[in-house]
């Protein structure tokens, strides 16, 4: 017998359900299909200043409009991307090579670094095949390090890759990586992060409707953000490299490294071997051959700086390795030279003693020296 109160549950069964299909299915539907553009595109931080600043790592990993917008900053501001590896990062309390050359009033440049443990050159692979244009004709300075030609780094590291790439981005170019010989080698995911990566992106998709699209399309925001020109960044401490020590601080630079092993004393006391040239492994010479035709595609302006090894700890420690981290560095010239790039040998500080903080990082003093061969580079060819 059809009661009432069998009507009202009934009634009430069917009004949730429609209730989810719609929050669940129909909405995102709807959200899916139109178009809604953001009023607000300038409400990031990085278009609120007038100075040019390196954009946050997640939208360096997800290839974000601001990545690109700050790419086409530097190119119109006549500054340069520096990439490298740890070597390069954002330490030394403001003395690595890279700041000390923003610093140069003869250079009158701005160098920028995007820089990390791992952050080899096939981390830019997706980015540049997701916006080419971007890169186009964007002034670069890739240091190479030849200590990444040892056993445990001379292969595709799939963590450091991880970190640095958003899966997005990677199956966004997997079409055109597949087509140009780059994704199996350089930039292929192992299945779990394959499978992490898509429900990861499928959540955030889902959420972004949610979070932004039906935000744009219920509520009006009052605040209109607008987008500030970038200037070239200037500094008031702007001077000449050579006069940013004075001998005497100088000096304590090369005193703070323990200077018969060309390391720091607290790295000395792990009696840290040197590290292994992996001689059976062409990963890394084919990932600088892959770098390099990328870049003459894309007409991206590389120079390649040959970064050191610090052959005084080897020499200490382990000489019967020389020969291999000699025969490298022999092997990346002959690769650069076989390309007709332009590549500044910064191999020479090898020998110097202070110019090490350990087996592959460079020191203040060794910074130092690379911000003055650098600049010897670009006074002779600007």
């Amino acid at each position: 017998m059809l009661t009432i109160k069998k009507i009202i549950k009934y009634k009430l069964w069917v009004s949730s359900t429609i209730a989810i299909v719609v929050a669940l299915i129909i909405i995102p539907i709807i959200l899916f299909i139109v178009d809604i553009q953001d009023p607000n595109r300038y409400k990031n931080e990085y278009y609120r200043t007038s100075r040019i600043r390196i954009p946050e790592g997640m939208y360096i990993k997800n290839a974000d409009p601001v990545f690109y917008d700050f790419l086409n900053d530097v190119k119109k501001t006549n500054g340069i991307i520096v990439l490298g590896t740890s070597e390069t990062a954002a330490w030394m309390s403001g003395k690595n090579y890279h700041t000390l050359l923003s610093y140069d009033i003869d250079l009158d440049r701005t160098f920028f670094s995007l820089a990390g443990a791992g952050r080899l050159a096939n981390v830019y692979f997706p980015l540049i095949l997701n916006n080419p244009m971007a890169f186009n004709d964007l002034e670069v300075i890739y240091y190479i390090n030849p200590t990444y030609w040892r056993t445990d780094l001379c292969k595709f590291n799939e963590i450091y890759f991880d970190r640095y790439v958003d899966y997005t981005v990677v199956q966004n170019t997997k079409e055109i990586a597949n087509k140009k010989g780059l994704y199996k080698n350089f930039m292929k995911l192992t299945p779990s992060q394959i499978s992490t990566g898509y429900t990861d992106a499928l959540i955030s998709s889902y959420k972004e409707m949610f979070s932004t699209k039906l935000n744009l399309l219920l509520k009006k925001e009052d605040t209109v953000y607008t987008k500030v020109e970038k200037e070239k960044c200037t500094s008031l401490e702007r001077i000449k490299i050579e006069d940013y020590y004075t001998p005497t601080e100088l000096q304590e630079e090369k005193n703070k490294i323990n200077l018969e092993y060309n390391a720091t004393e607290n790295y000395l006391s792990d009696k840290t071997p040197f590290p292994t040239i992996d001689t059976t492994s062409s990963y890394q010479y084919d990932l600088l051959n892959a770098f390099i035709i990328l870049c003459k595609e894309y007409n991206i302006n590389c120079k390649f700086y040959i970064g050191p090894f610090n052959e005084v700890y080897c020499r200490k420690m382990n000489p019967e390795l020389l020969g291999d981290y000699q025969n490298v560095i022999k092997n990346i010239k002959q690769i650069l030279i076989s390309h007709n790039v332009e590549y500044i040998d910064g191999t020479f500080i090898s020998n110097i003693p202070g110019t090490f903080s350990d087996i592959q990082h460079i020191s203040e003093y060794g910074a130092y020296l690379t911000a003055l061969k650098i600049k010897e580079y670009y006074e002779k060819n600007d």
